[in-house]
């Protein structure tokens, strides 16, 4: 399985919408919140400002090049990454771990 420094990809999954954390990672001026799973990710509200980074690895279970979606789980929940501007640019097959 791949494993990477998901940088951009934590980013992307902790707000689902890339242009206001597209802000953070072009400046790195916020402060990141390290989350240990997707479903204490999806517990958090989103006040568009603050950044989360998911810590604990996720599996790929769907991709499509439409939107570039994909989705991702770990043993708590699942969680759509919706990444139209093509952000992600690593690679990945389905069942890929990442961290």
């Amino acid at each position: 399985m791949k494993k990477a420094l998901l940088q951009t990809m934590s980013v992307i999954i902790l707000c689902l919408f890339i242009s206001p954390m597209q802000a953070w990672a072009d400046n790195g001026s916020e402060d990141v919140v390290e989350i240990e799973s997707i479903a204490e990710l999806r517990d958090q509200e989103d006040d568009g400002e603050t950044v989360y980074k998911l810590v604990a690895e996720a599996i790929l279970t769907y991709q499509e090049d439409w939107r570039n979606s994909k989705y991702i789980e770990d043993g708590t929940a699942g969680i759509l990454i919706d990444d139209p501007g093509g952000t992600i640019t690593t690679e990945y097959d389905i069942y890929d771990g990442i961290k």
